[in-house]
């Protein structure tokens, strides 16, 4: 059995273990034995210091227009960064400075040439006659030059007078005293033109800041122009990558822990969201370990992913997220090219798009591929779906193609509920407005803990109508609640990998549906919120054309979510928020885009004393909660107010509460991958 070592780090204190990792991953690549030992404890050394500035979580000052914020009542311990929105870099401003720079420059070029024209007349200056000692002359007038004293303009020029003796005072005139003066006057002219602090030496300062200045021009456009498709592909939904799979097949603590219920191995409140024994679940997953490429990743990596589930699991660094990004995005990388090889030229997004296969990430190319897998496990345990049913509480319900059949359920007909009289149906009252990030949170967090039926999801369409009659919108999309393949609940492990695949999913097709349901109309203006999966789907929903072609998208928050590929048009003014020490937003191998519609703040909990692990709701709900003081948020925030009628007279808040239930044949299918694309 050979030994797959990885090397020793240059430097003291190695910092990330996602790096780690993938130089593990390399060392068992090259080794030839196909069960290696692999000895990770030395790349694995406690550090104190970064090796990377990708491992590193955001801090103030990371160049991004990163800044630290802080409020009033802020929970002790805990940190924030925030980064985007209006720290957005306006570049015409930085040429118009680079402009001036270089004008200045030329001035100075102006003022060396005048001054060595100066030297010039001084060197082809000729000294006038000296007088004679006589006093008298043939003509018994006396000298010309009798009496005649010569003050030296470098004592008045405003260069000083230092080392010119003629400055003592008037002096007679000599020509000892001409060539004194004349040297002293080249030598000041020599120190004013050339060599340190000469004009010309600032002038070449200025112009090479202004080059500078112009270079971070061409950083910010570029970086603006590429953020918002970094990742994203065609699909608006960079894949999370399928850690989570292997998380399943090699831990079921690490599984959890990165599908954001690791809680729920500690806290018994949560354990009630899983659906069945946990058993079958990784039975699930065995059958999708059975394809020959995803089954040499799990034998090769188990072991550093159970250390990377380890390091995430414990939370203490703040830096897990970076590390989970790292890791995937290098593992994405490896099994891309043989994945592809599997995929059709073209795949079917969410919203019913037909796109190149080309054009995706290589991290949406093996999830995509995963989570037909995953389908076609969920097939033949549960049979092919058949329908998806939405039952509003207190009202009727509605049934919709799966999303497989019509993505987005744009070709089903959706009618808008109404009241026996025609008019728009009541909602359930809620009680005060959601007014900031946190009462978002913390109604989705009701939401799902009083969801008692684990058969089926639950999401919320908040309305608003206003004094003047109108209505504007909250959509609320709770995280995952079932950790199985392909039942009932739409809010599982399969809707988890199609929608970070940007594949059509039950639950992007579900809070659509509920929206036309709902009776948005097409100029209300709406804002969307989800943690964790609903992150991704909400993501995904807000930044999808034809939603925006129907709809008057104006807001998303997101808690908890790996958000980096969502490609949203610059009308979604959105607020992402993300825990340093949560391994989730981590999941699509990149960081969020930071643009001047997109903020992105992220928290630090591991110094404060809240509860729970990172990903939870309610940890985001108190670590946000008042913030304030940072002009991107502070506008977010009096957004969201006007969506929901925070402090409005005569504003009504109410709810459509939706149960969401897949139904399937129930017979086991026994169709193959190849059927599913």
């Amino acid at each position: 059995m050979s030994t797959a070592t990885v090397p020793q780090p240059a430097q003291e204190g190695v910092c990330d273990p996602g790096q780690a990792l993938l130089d593990a991953d390399k060392a068992i690549q090259n080794s030839r034995d196909p069960f290696p030992e692999l000895t990770l404890g030395d790349a694995l050394t406690p550090c104190t210091k970064p090796r990377s500035h990708y491992f590193n979580p955001p801090t103030a000052g990371d160049g991004d227009g990163s800044a630290s914020l802080a409020w009033p009542g802020m929970t002790a311990g805990v940190t924030a960064v925030v980064s985007g929105g209006t720290y957005a870099v306006d570049t015409d401003a930085l040429s118009d400075f680079a402009t001036a720079l270089t004008n200045a420059a030329g001035y100075l070029d102006d003022a060396r040439a005048h001054a060595l024209d100066a030297e010039s007349e001084a060197r082809d200056a000729v000294a006038r006659p000296e007088p004679d000692t006589d006093t008298s002359d043939s003509q018994g007038g006396g000298s010309f030059f009798s009496g005649f004293h010569w003050s030296d303009p470098m004592c008045t020029s405003g260069f000083g007078n230092t080392g010119i003796a003629s400055c003592s005072g008037p002096s007679s005139y000599s020509t000892s005293s001409f060539e004194t003066l004349r040297t002293a006057a080249l030598d000041a002219v020599a120190a004013l033109t050339t060599g340190p602090g000469s004009l010309q030496d600032v002038a070449n300062s200025l112009r090479a800041l202004a080059s500078d200045v112009m270079d971070c021009v061409s950083v910010y456009n570029g970086a603006e122009s590429g953020a918002a498709a970094a990742g994203g592909g065609s699909f608006g939904m960079a894949a999370w990558g399928a850690l989570g799979i292997l998380m399943m097949a090699s831990s079921p603590l690490g599984f959890l822990l990165l599908l954001g219920a690791t809680s729920a191995a500690t806290d018994p409140d949560l354990t009630k969201y899983a659906d069945g024994d946990l058993a079958d679940v990784l039975d699930d997953l065995t059958a999708v370990m059975s394809d020959a490429d995803l089954a040499d990743w799990v034998k090769t990596d188990l072991l550093r992913i159970a250390i990377l589930v380890d390091y995430a699991r414990r939370a203490g660094t703040s830096r897990e997220t970076a590390a989970i990004e790292t890791y995937l995005a290098g593992v994405a990388q490896r099994l891309d090219p043989e994945i592809s090889k599997k995929l059709p030229e073209e795949l079917t997004t969410g919203g019913g798009r037909v796109v190149p296969t080309t054009s995706l990430t290589p991290m949406e190319r093996v999830v995509y591929y995963v989570s037909v897998l995953s389908a076609d496990v969920a097939a033949r345990r549960f049979g092919d779906p058949t329908d998806l049913t939405l039952a509003v509480h207190g009202g009727s319900s509605l049934t919709i193609p799966p999303s497989g059949r019509d993505p987005m359920a744009w070709g089903t007909s959706v009618p808008a509920l109404r009241k026996a009289d025609g008019t728009a149906a009541d909602g359930e009252k809620v009680d005060g407005p959601l007014g900031t990030a946190s009462d978002v949170i913390r109604y989705s967090d009701s939401l799902k803990a009083q969801d008692e039926d684990p058969s089926s999801g639950v999401i919320s369409i908040v309305r608003t109508t206003h004094a003047d009659g109108t209505n504007s919108w909250m959509v609320v999309v709770p995280g995952t609640t079932d950790w199985g393949l392909g039942g009932t609940n739409p809010q599982d492990l399969l809707t988890n990998l199609q929608a970070v695949a940007g594949a059509p999913n039950d639950m992007e097709s579900s809070v659509v549906a509920a929206m036309r349901r709902a009776g948005i109309g097409p100029d209300d203006p709406v804002g969307i919120y989800g943690h964790s999966q609903g992150a991704i789907v909400a993501s995904n929903v807000a930044a999808d054309p034809t939603v925006n072609e129907h709809y008057n998208v104006t807001t998303l928050l997101t808690a908890g979510g790996p958000t980096a590929g969502a490609d949203l048009p610059d009308n979604v003014n959105a607020l992402h928020l993300e825990n340093g020490a949560d391994a989730v937003p981590g999941l699509d191998g990149a960081p969020t885009p930071r643009t001047p519609t997109r903020t992105v703040v992220t928290v630090d909990t591991t110094g404060s004393d809240l509860k729970g692990y990172p990903h939870g709701s309610l940890v985001y709900a108190d670590a946000v909660e008042g913030m304030s003081g940072d002009p991107a948020i502070d506008a977010w925030t009096r957004q969201l107010g006007s969506l929901t009628g925070t402090g409005e007279e005569g504003a009504t808040t109410s709810a459509f509460v939706f149960d969401i239930t897949r139904n399937t044949t129930g017979a086991p299918s026994r169709s193959g991958s190849s059927s599913r694309f």
